[in-house]
């Protein structure tokens, strides 16, 4: 259901202003805004800063996270690296735990990495600078400036060069030669030369150089061969190698201090977001003042929990500014909480319409089920969610999408018995009562499957439309729900009879006339807003257009069809393709456990997934454009955001 809010004022005296912050966050169901009043003043920010220390902090955590081995990798994962951690244990670490020598050594480390990481690049450019050099006969201490002569070294530049294979080297020998200027010539590979030529030439050679595809580079003078200098550059390279590791392993040594770090990293966070939000708060000369809104249902809670740190506040209800809209949030119980996760991907609907979350959940199932139509799949998905859900902590986010897909894998569980789905296993090799169960077959009379799904439809569709009627009862306009949302009832109730009619269930033969009937009813109400008749009758007949859209709705359900019959169809491929590789000689039978394994997990994730998101795109499309007109602005809470750690304990 949707929480009614409240705007609020707070006014605290300025020495209690900290505590009071503390414990907003801490409770996380008030949010703050702007505060506008030409009466009040800016508060100066004062000295009390975290910044520095937060910074310390966050930097110790982002350099070990890397080095960091968790003893439960599966619970490291599925909780994104946070840590699980209670107030109590963090207010604990500041008194026990000695992180000023920690984040000391930190910082030593972070700069022998940085280095050791230096010195790589620079050894590491020395030699790539070295190997087009290897063949050169002379010692790289060779003058390169002196009274009379001038030694270039000389690299074809890739960019420059048209093509690798030509001998560049050669090329630039014949211009050279024909400039009539005296020169050495050293050819060291096709790409590479050295150049000595005399001083008083340089103007003539520097234009040649130019012209051709060769850069001047500027190699290291060493009293050395490049082969002796590439040599001394890779023992270099394993020496600082040998130290990146020993660095290392003091680095790993030291990130089994992380989750106190995170947990305190996180902690400064909060004391500094409450400063922050302090220091910019409107004040008078001894009281701090703050405006936002709270669920009606918690203010009495929130005036309890202030009078526990301070008696010296006040706070007020106060009307909203002119347009102001209340923020948007949903409750529901814990039946129905973990949809709200789908609900909060298509977004929170406007303050004045429904909830939609209590309404989705049976539809979801049923439409899951329908897409993944599999007993084993089923239990399969339940049994590996509901372990995780069971043995590890989570956040709220992962529990509660965990948690649906737990819920799909029971309704993909009973909707395959009566689809006979069964990872593809043959149902003429079932048990008798397994096949007394089944009451379709996707793959054989996949028309009986598509007429299903088209009337889950149907139902899906008149239920949205019904919702619709509600909302606008809530806003005191039931008569207009009923001439807008109903005419259309009437008209999909009247096609529904008919098509039962044509098939043959219901011999009173009025389905045409109940259409024609229920088309003409839908004409004078969808123009009942117009003040003159010929704009009511024009309005309502281009309402017809919009059956359109309802048709279009309507056929979007064959997607359940679909997805149904490719997880049968696959699971029977990858069945049959197990059989077939079983004949193999030796590792028939070792090739067909593989196939199966690999071939019903890719079946298993990817119809999954596939189920999640059509389920969900029918509610989207659908199913909330029937009766949610708005998009609500998102209650956002001042609250502790859990970076690095997930606090497990009550938030008194």
């Amino acid at each position: 259901m949707m929480l009614d809010m409240q705007k609020i004022r707070l006014l605290v005296h300025h020495d209690a202003s900290l505590r009071v912050m503390s414990v907003v966050q801490k409770l996380g169901f008030v949010e703050l805004t702007r505060v506008d009043n030409k009466e009040l003043s800016r508060r100066q920010k004062s000295d009390f800063d975290l910044n520095h220390e937060s910074a310390l902090l966050d930097f110790a955590v982002a350099f070990l996270t890397p080095f960091f081995q968790p003893s439960d990798k599966v619970q490291y994962m599925l909780t994104g690296g946070r840590f699980i951690t209670t107030h109590k244990n963090i207010s604990q670490l500041w008194e026990k735990f000695d992180y000023s020598s920690v984040l000391s050594s930190v910082e030593k480390l972070q700069s022998s990495f940085y280095k050791n990481s230096a010195s790589q690049k620079d050894v590491e450019a020395k030699r790539k600078q070295l190997l087009p050099w290897v063949g050169y006969p002379g010692l790289l201490d060779v003058p390169r400036q002196t009274r009379l002569t001038r030694t270039v070294f000389l690299l074809a530049s890739s960019a420059r060069s048209v093509s690798g294979n030509q001998d560049f080297a050669k090329m630039l020998l014949q211009i050279l030669s024909s400039s009539g200027c005296v020169f050495h010539f050293v050819r060291v590979s096709p790409s590479a030369v050295v150049v000595t030529f005399l001083s008083g030439d340089a103007s003539v050679f520097e234009k040649f150089f130019s012209d051709s595809v060769f850069d001047i580079v500027d190699l290291p003078v060493v009293s050395s061969s490049v082969s002796e200098a590439l040599l001394s550059c890779d023992r270099d390279l394993q020496q600082l190698i040998r130290e990146r590791s020993s660095l290392e392993k003091e680095v790993r040594l030291l990130a089994r201090n992380l989750p106190q770090l995170q947990a305190l990293s996180d902690d400064v966070y909060w004391k500094k977001s409450c400063h922050n939000v302090i220091s910019g708060s409107w004040a008078t000369h001894s009281v701090d003042v703050f405006e936002g809104w709270i669920p009606v249902s918690a203010r009495d809670a929130f005036v309890k929990a202030l009078k526990r740190v301070t008696p010296y506040f006040s706070l007020e209800n106060i009307a909203p500014d002119d347009e102001e809209q209340p923020p948007v949030e949903i409750v529901n119980t814990k039946a129905v909480l973990p949809f709200e996760s789908v609900t909060r991907l298509y977004g929170l609907p406007g303050s004045k319409d429904l909830d939609p979350t209590p309404y989705l959940v049976g539809f979801f199932l049923i439409f899951f089920g329908l897409c993944l139509t599999d007993v084993i799949y089923g239990i399969v998905l339940s049994t590996i969610t509901g372990y995780v859900l069971w043995r590890y902590t989570v956040s709220k986010e992962t529990k509660a999408l965990l948690s649906v897909v737990f819920l799909g894998g029971i309704a993909s569980f009973f909707i395959g018995l009566f689809f006979g789905g069964y990872a593809g296993i043959d149902m003429a090799s079932m048990p008798s009562s397994l096949q007394f169960l089944q009451l379709f077959d996707p793959v054989k009379d996949p028309i009986a499957v598509f007429l299903l799904a088209l009337s889950f439809g149907v139902v899906h569709i008149l239920t949205g439309l019904v919702l619709g009627i509600m909302r606008q009862a809530q806003q005191g306009l039931l008569v207009d729900g009923l001439l807008s949302h109903g005419s259309w009832i009437v008209v999909l109730l009247s096609l529904v009879y008919f098509a039962l009619e044509q098939a043959g269930i219901f011999g009173l033969a009025i389905g045409g006339s109940l259409v024609i009937g229920a088309f003409v009813f839908l004409v004078l109400a969808q123009g009942h807003r117009e003040k003159t008749v010929v704009k009511k009758v024009l309005t309502g007949l281009v309402s017809l257009y919009d059956s359109v859209g309802y048709f279009s709705d309507l056929l979007s359900y064959s997607r359940l069809m679909a997805l149904g019959l490719a997880t049968s169809a696959l699971a029977f491929a990858m069945n049959l393709v197990a059989e077939l590789v079983s004949g193999v000689p030796y590792v028939g039978n070792v090739i067909a456990v593989l196939v199966l394994i690999v071939g019903h997990t890719f079946n298993i994730a990817l119809n999954t997934l596939g189920a999640f998101i059509h389920s969900a795109r029918l509610q989207f499309v659908e199913f909330f454009g029937k009766f949610i007109i708005d998009s609500g602005r998102v209650f956002a809470p001042f609250h502790r955001e859990e970076r690095h750690v997930i606090i497990r304990d009550d938030v008194s």
